[in-house]
């Protein structure tokens, strides 16, 4: 039977946790934003090394000038077991704009940032009807692999990994994905300092 039933909600309220043990080291990058000579200054050789693991928090795309570096980047290794993406604003809406899921207005208008456009031309540039719906398949496919947050042990310590900055972890079943995406409070909210007090009162969980 498909149908599994439960005795109590705790049965089903978790996630998963990765434990890393088996990795020589873990790197954990930021936003990327389209910058990709950046982006290899901070590998070995400028490439991935098979012992370690690597966890991109989120907005790989959009504001820097090598989108389609990044974005051959993002599709080389979409797929490898060592790399994980977490999901950004920036790379949602890229994902919404590859399925045909952008949002319109009241008035049935799509409205896309000067930078978002900016993004696509570079990374649609010279190629034909064809390729271009080719090139939004390999989007779709690469960016529904994104995770929405990414949780793993590592040594003897816990992380937590998403990219808009919560407040507390209090159960990461209840914390929605809009949240995880762009955090909590304006960018002159001190969200570390927020954490860092909800932790010492014992609002997080372990």
């Amino acid at each position: 039977s498909y149908i599994k039933p439960i005795q109590s909600l705790d049965e089903i309220m978790n996630y998963f946790t990765a434990d890393l043990s088996g990795f020589r080291r873990v790197q954990v990058f930021g936003d990327v934003h389209g910058c990709y000579t950046a982006l290899k200054a901070m590998l070995p050789d400028g490439e991935l090394e098979p012992d370690t693991k690597y966890i991109f928090a989120g907005d790989m795309l959009e504001r820097g000038l090598e989108n389609r570096q990044v974005l051959d980047f993002i599709l080389r290794h979409a797929k490898d077991k060592n790399v994980t993406f977490v999901m950004g604003n920036h790379d949602q809406r890229m994902l919404d704009w590859a399925t045909g899921n952008l949002v319109p207005d009241k008035k049935g208008r799509i409205h896309l940032s000067s930078s978002f456009k900016k993004c696509v031309d570079e990374i649609m540039n010279g190629l034909s009807e064809k390729e271009i719906e080719k090139r939004k398949k390999d989007i779709r496919d690469a960016f529904r692999r994104f995770v929405q947050a990414y949780a793993f042990t590592f040594g003897d310590k816990k992380y937590f990994v998403c990219h808009g900055g919560i407040p507390s972890l209090p159960q990461m079943t209840l914390i929605s994905a809009q949240q995880l995406m762009h955090g909590v409070g304006s960018y002159a909210f001190h969200i570390d300092e927020a954490y860092e007090k909800n932790y010492s009162e014992g609002k997080t969980q372990g």
